[in-house]
């Protein structure tokens, strides 16, 4: 077992940092659509369909990874996808589609460590200098999560949000936005976990 920095094909299976080997992350399989699935629709607050395992289309490039719990026989408890703009337009922006945790795993830094790994893709295989995030703006403890870990809140400049800014009956009928956008700058990061053969 070598200590090393992800590299640009980011292998994995690797460790998970602090943890001493319990927790990894592994590249989603097919396997895993179920599991996902209903991570991601509890993450949301919502009753869990087929729907929320789905994978981005065949067009869309990204990379999703899970986290698994060695000592649950390697049982996924979490995951996050990235997703990329297949374009030469620069500065290109990555963005990072979901990160879930299941909530007796949470407050581990698992989520963090999932965050890191998208930043990581991010920069070294997607080549993007942004990584742009949207979060429901009730769920407090990934707001707190994402300004730790360096991400600032932009506001939205799209025509609606205009509209309901300018205009207080606009304001009053549908209340605040649901989702707040969240965009980090992406340097040369730091290793990410260690490297298991």
């Amino acid at each position: 077992q070598v200590s090393t920095a992800l590299s640009a094909g980011m292998p994995v299976p690797a460790r998970v940092p602090g943890h001493g080997g319990r927790y990894r992350f592994r590249e989603y399989e097919p396997v895993d659509r179920k599991v996902l699935g209903i991570l991601r629709a509890v993450a949301h607050d919502e009753h869990p369909t087929e729907a929320w395992g789905k994978p981005p289309h065949q067009s869309i490039v990204h990379r999703t990874v899970v986290v698994t719990d060695e000592l649950e026989r390697g049982r996924v408890i979490g995951a996050a996808r990235v997703i990329s703009q297949d374009d030469t337009d620069f500065p290109r922006v990555a963005h990072l589609q979901f990160v879930c945790v299941e909530e007796d795993k949470r407050g581990n830094g698992l989520g963090s460590a999932l965050v890191r790994w998208t930043e990581t893709v991010s920069d070294e295989q997607f080549r993007a200098s942004l990584l742009e995030l949207e979060v429901d703006r009730k769920n407090t403890r990934a707001i707190a999560l994402y300004e730790k870990l360096g991400y600032q809140q932009q506001q939205e400049t799209s025509a609606a949000s205009k509209a309901w800014s300018e205009n207080p009956v606009i304001r009053r009928m549908l209340g605040p936005p649901r989702v707040l956008r969240f965009v980090k700058e992406i340097t040369r990061l730091a290793p990410l976990g260690e490297v298991t053969n």
